[in-house]
């Protein structure tokens, strides 16, 4: 059985996070252990879900409010400046999980989740993976940052074929496409049907 890891920031449970569990869920039913790995479990539906679900679910370090959001400068930065230990001690909490667990592949859906994983990606050899959930998802990243996702990123996987279509993606991802095995009749709607997996090939 082939060990994946999901790794994220979770803050609430909306549709990139439900998403996410779909396909969780689905790959375990398919034959591969996932572990979910949130940072600070700041988000209890997200935790209920998973447990709602029957999925390996782990925080790594349980913090209250760590978002920085959009603050006036100053206060962007004091906040940063307070939470810079707490980053740093889920990184290192982060690299022993992976170093332990040793998945196959590994992904999350957030720059923010990304620069962790690129980090230790560097030194566990692990494949990374970013999911691109729906259209919005990356109209609001600069053409930088998808290159950067781009470059660093084994697979970049997407849930619809409308985002596989789309020229300008597809000129700066080079074909790392792979299309999600999700479906709009989800588990949400539909707990009891089983939804067909593409195999994956990581």
């Amino acid at each position: 059985m082939k060990k994946l890891l999901f790794f994220d920031f979770i803050y609430n449970l909306g549709g990139a996070q439900r998403s996410t569990l779909e396909l969780v869920s689905n790959l375990e039913q398919n034959g591969y252990s996932t572990l979910i790995v949130d940072a600070h479990g700041e988000e209890d539906r997200f935790r209920q879900e998973t447990s709602n679900l029957n999925l390996q679910y782990r925080v790594l370090k349980k913090t209250e409010d760590s978002r920085i959001g959009n603050e006036r400068k100053w206060l962007r930065f004091f906040l940063a400046i307070r939470y810079f230990p707490i980053y740093i001690s889920t990184i290192y909490r982060l690299f022993k999980v992976v170093r332990v667990y040793e998945p196959a592949f590994v992904w999350t859906n957030s720059l923010k989740g990304f620069v962790c994983l690129l980090l230790l990606k560097r030194i566990l050899g692990f494949k990374l993976g970013y999911f691109i959930r729906g259209e919005g998802a990356i109209n609001n990243k600069s053409r930088t940052q998808v290159r950067q996702i781009n470059n660093a990123s084994d697979i970049i996987f997407v849930q619809s074929n409308i985002m596989k279509k789309r020229r300008s993606l597809m000129v700066l991802m080079n074909g790392k496409f792979l299309l999600s095995p999700i479906q709009s009749d989800s588990i949400y709607q539909k707990k009891n049907q089983t939804i067909p997996l593409i195999k994956w090939d990581i």
